[in-house]
């Protein structure tokens, strides 16, 4: 069982899980109610006080913006971030240099600054947002000028089986770091297609498929809060990948650690898979960006992050030389500065490393930063004298005992 799929399994046996249909039933209710009080045939009709946060419209009920933000807060959050005339286009309230509550816009809406302008321009965005969301186009979607998170609201609360309750960009990019999903970190990635890769990653797990996208959405947060542990450089970036090469002293020996205490071996491997991704990640990109160059863009669309497929062949990643040899690539990785060499491998690993001329061993150093280094092993120096037997296995032929 890998880490991943521990982890789902603890997961499924919490109150939070078990008591889920609960807070369905309930948000369900809540989101339908706006759905029927703003129906998508009627909202080019809509009035600016019924749009706008600040002010309830003339029957005293709350607005569109209202209830996205506050009342269905539950199904996503979007309050805070950004000010209220950048996140919904209007608003009516005052600034910080003027206490008079009043519409007011931004010039991306009207150039003069006319909130009623303003507001028709957004309506019709608005219109266009949800009629991208109903046909799935998703390149209407990115171009929509509807600020990030209030599109992401707007999409998941009136399709709800489509899109995905997390509109943060540096959340989608965390969750995308963390869960074994393959993609080209070397690539800029759009929102849309970053809650595409995750609800493709969900919809392909026997336990995850039947749940609903917010109940998705309530696992990750709940399992892998990007609040207590997210990086604030992008991982979509540019990398600056080198190889490089190290004389081999001789076998390094290990610190003695004592009073380690009790350990949090989830927690521990959560952290270590984090690590182990990104290296495979980096060497994925490098392999397809490599491929590439050479003009071997055939071989480059061949490249496959096999070991989130399947973890029992004794290699993370599958690539091809110049010629169309396969090369099979075992990644390991840390996020220290290329010192020396300490590395676990598994009895699979070793086998099929030491057993074929393809077969190599990549170290990946300083995996978090723009410009990671990549030592390529030396098998010879997967000798006895530098191996330590860390784990073993107990086999034994046994029956029950007759009382």
């Amino acid at each position: 069982m890998d880490v991943f799929e521990q982890i789902l399994g603890l997961y499924i046996e919490t109150d939070i899980h078990l008591h889920y249909e609960e807070r369905l039933d309930k948000l369900e209710l809540l989101r339908r109610e706006f759905v029927e009080k703003f129906p998508i045939k009627n909202f080019r009709h809509m009035s600016i006080d019924d749009y706008v946060v600040g002010k309830k419209n003339e029957t005293g009920e709350e607005s569109f913006c209202y209830w996205l933000e506050t009342r269905l807060m539950e199904l996503g959050k979007i309050k805070g971030g950004t000010t209220a005339d950048k996140k919904f286009g209007v608003y009516y309230g005052f600034t910080k240099y003027d206490n008079q509550k009043k519409y007011r816009t931004i010039k991306k809406w009207d150039g003069e600054l006319d909130p009623n302008k303003a507001f028709d321009r957004i309506k019709d965005e608005i219109h266009r947002l949800i009629k991208a969301g109903q046909a799935r186009n998703y390149d209407l979607i990115d171009e929509n000028k509807i600020s990030p998170m209030f599109k992401g609201k707007i999409l998941a609360t009136y399709f709800p089986k489509d899109y995905l309750t997390i509109f943060s960009d540096k959340h989608l990019d965390y969750f995308l770091e963390v869960l074994p999903i393959k993609y080209d970190i070397s690539k800029p990635i759009r929102m849309i297609d970053k809650q595409r890769l995750l609800l493709d990653f969900k919809d392909t797990n026997l336990i995850m498929a039947d749940w609903s996208n917010d109940q998705f959405s309530k696992f990750l947060y709940t399992v892998y809060n990007p609040r207590n542990n997210i990086d604030q450089e992008n991982r979509s970036r540019k990398l600056n990948v080198e190889f490089i090469d190290f004389e081999y002293l001789g076998k390094k020996k290990a610190k003695v650690k004592t009073n380690a205490g009790k350990q949090d071996f989830v927690e521990i491997g959560k952290k270590n898979q984090k690590v182990g991704l990104l290296g495979e990640r980096i060497v994925y990109s490098n392999e397809v960006k490599k491929l590439k160059r050479i003009g071997r863009t055939d071989l480059a669309t061949k490249v496959d992050h096999v070991s989130l497929k399947d973890d029992s062949l004794g290699y993370d990643i599958l690539s091809y030389d110049l010629d169309g040899t396969e090369i099979h690539i075992e990644v390991k990785s840390t996020t220290a500065p290329p010192r020396d060499i300490h590395f676990y491998i598994t009895d699979n690993e070793l086998r099929k490393t030491l057993g074929s001329e393809n077969h190599f061993i990549y170290l990946v150093y300083s995996v978090k930063t723009q410009s990671p280094k990549i030592h390529v092993l030396d098998k010879a120096t997967l000798t006895e004298e530098n191996l330590e037997p860390l784990n073993y296995r107990v086999r034994l032929d046994a029956k029950m005992k007759q009382v």
